[in-house]
């Protein structure tokens, strides 16, 4: 799904609001104009903002109630009031399943990233390969998919940590050993 344009989205959002609104002013209490506050709610479940349709549906259930006072004389007020109560739960469950399905889409999104390096990394060490080619091809692999700047990979040896592979990184800057009981690197082995 390409990503929306979150600005253009909301307000996209509160003129579908306020056309709403417009109509459920202009017509007697009623008329189920207020019905029509679904496409806001549902235009906003593009974002990337899981509170948007919070949002948007807050600035809906204000409408719905407004329009209720401020709607000329037309069906019973207690069917009316019984109707746009119902309609605002409604709406209200929209909004909120419209913010459980953009965090879903959010956590699909990222383990679908997750499984895209991993088969991407798979894929580059297939084969026989050299501890140093299977330390560049994975650091090639992960710096590009994460998009990562430099990468370095050590091999722990009996004596310490011996890099076998760099990517972006300036090798002549870097220590070709390490000792394992020292620094930073050392302290995150350890623990």
């Amino acid at each position: 799904m390409k990503p929306a344009n979150e600005t253009a989205l909301m307000a996209l959002a509160l003129i579908g609001v306020i056309a709403v609104f417009t109509l459920d002013l202009l017509s007697p209490l009623g008329f189920t104009f207020w019905i029509l506050y679904f496409l806001p709610i549902g235009f906003v479940w593009r974002s990337r903002q899981a509170n948007m349709p919070l949002f948007v549906g807050a600035a809906v259930l204000a409408a719905v109630v407004a329009g209720f006072f401020l709607s000329a004389d037309g069906l019973e007020q207690n069917v009316a009031a019984t109707n746009r109560s119902l309609a605002s739960v409604v709406l209200l469950a929209a909004a909120i399943a419209g913010r459980f399905f953009i965090l879903n889409r959010q956590e699909i999104d990222a383990a679908k990233w997750v499984q895209e390096g991993q088969v991407a990394i798979a894929r580059s060490v297939q084969g026989e390969l050299s501890p140093e080619r299977l330390a560049q091809q994975t650091l090639e692999v992960l710096g590009k998919h994460s998009a990562a700047r430099a990468g370095v990979f050590y091999l722990r040896q009996p004596q310490g940590l011996e890099r076998i592979g760099s990517w972006g990184a300036d090798t002549s800057a870097l220590p070709r050993e390490l000792p394992v009981d020292e620094g930073h690197l050392g302290r995150a082995i350890r623990e």
